[in-house]
């Protein structure tokens, strides 16, 4: 039940209450920018994808996969920023599936609060009415476009493109250390990067770094420099393969 009110207590419940709804519509507005710029930011990727795709409908040119590689290298940060921000969007979106049920709150509040002007009229108080003639706006109902799945299926693209390029870089050089036996990270990259030209120096650092855990290389720190040796069990299983 109410009770009975001063006027200031009134006046103050209403100022509280307006505060409240203006956070709701400026947080749903925020909600709508996030949105708007997740839809750029893949609609971006779409594009990167879509010419990405055409290259690997046709034999690739070491330029061409040089350019996947290093694109890839160079796009991981924006994917891990768009994954973050797409979590957040969807937090955001959650939050405001409560605005509808805000709303319906605000009008019982401005109902209450015209029923405390009533009875402080009735006893007689001499202060001005304060009539709450405002009805809650309408904040809308936040319809989030369907981001996730399109951004999931570019990812997927992007991931196919960059690991096609990716395998056979490292297969090359996996070709090169077989070959010899043994051979330097700098013998490696001239062959990789300068020769063929197939990658940056640092898109091939990353890849040979990737490289290094698996059980068919061993690897041999040599001061400034790292020397490859082709693995002796590998050895014997490709000679029984041969």
């Amino acid at each position: 039940m109410w009770g009975f009110a001063s006027k200031e207590e009134i006046q103050q419940l209403e100022q509280n209450t307006k505060q409240s709804f203006a956070s709701v519509r400026a947080d749903t507005q925020n909600v709508y920018d996030w949105l708007n710029f997740l839809y750029r930011q893949n609609q971006e990727l779409q594009q990167s994808i879509d010419a990405q795709n055409a290259l690997l409908q046709r034999t690739m040119t070491p330029e061409q996969v040089r350019h996947i590689i290093d694109s890839h290298y160079s796009f991981e940060p924006i994917l891990e920023r768009v994954r973050a921000m797409e979590n957040r969007i969807e937090n955001i979106a959650r939050l405001s599936g409560t605005v509808g049920n805000i709303e319906r709150q605000q009008h019982d509040v401005f109902e209450q609060l015209k029923k405390l002007h009533s009875q402080v009229e009735t006893l007689g108080n001499d202060r001005r009415q304060t009539h709450i003639s405002r009805e809650p706006g309408n904040v809308g109902n936040v319809t989030e476009p369907r981001l996730g799945t399109t951004s999931a299926l570019a990812e997927k693209m992007v991931k196919m493109a960059v690991r096609n390029s990716k395998d056979m870089i490292k297969q090359s050089i996996l070709n090169l250390i077989r070959m010899h036996g043994q051979v330097s990270g700098v013998a490696l990259r001239e062959s990789i990067v300068v020769e063929q030209g197939l990658c940056s120096k640092s898109s091939f650092y990353r890849m040979l770094e990737e490289l290094e855990d698996s059980d068919e290389i061993t690897v041999v720190d040599e001061g400034k420099e790292k020397r490859y040796f082709w693995s002796a069990a590998r050895a014997k299983k490709h000679a029984r393969d041969d």
